[in-house]
């Protein structure tokens, strides 16, 4: 599946930094817009405002907290739903329907991937210890480009991937 364009132009006009949620903001309206463009049953609840959307959504389990980057779930029942023309309503739901963790793998692809890998792991075992019915998902973006220039590195410094360099010098 191509990646939204709204996520790519944001990686292309702000950039990335590892220590920023603004990517995996922007990544979550990206998927948030997505669902609504592609799941008929995600965009009539939205539409009448028994759907809505959060970000960073502190999630309790016990005595277990896990900050997910996406959740999706019905409003809490007090609250009076205003959508004022928007396709939904952002606004922390009363039950998580749906959690969505995001994770980025940008260099060191061997070493990152694994822990990416325990971090979904994870995720996904709160998500299920919370409710079992409530779909846990995930989405692990990886930078495929053979040259990545670090916010965390001295300005100017790029870092080549050698085995992405060499598959697309001899292809």
């Amino acid at each position: 599946m191509a990646p939204p364009q709204s996520f790519l132009s944001h990686l292309q006009t702000s950039g990335y930094h590892p220590r920023s949620n603004k990517h995996s903001n922007a990544l979550g309206e990206a998927i948030v817009a997505d669902l609504l463009a592609t799941c008929p049953s995600i965009a009539r609840r939205a539409a009448t405002g028994d759907l809505v959307y959060s970000l960073n959504f502190d999630l309790h389990y016990g005595t277990a907290q896990w900050n997910v980057d996406l959740v999706l779930g019905p409003p809490p029942s007090n609250v009076a739903i205003q959508l004022n023309g928007a396709p939904i309503l952002r606004a922390p739901p009363s039950t998580v329907q749906i959690a969505i963790e995001f994770k980025t793998v940008m260099t060191e692809h061997r070493k990152a991937i694994k822990n990416r890998k325990r971090d979904m792991e994870a995720h996904h075992e709160h998500v299920h210890n919370y409710d079992a019915q409530t779909i846990a998902g995930g989405v692990m973006v990886i930078n495929a480009s053979p040259m990545f220039r670090s916010a965390l590195r001295a300005a100017g410094h790029i870092t080549t991937h050698s085995q992405i360099s060499e598959r697309f010098n001899t292809a």
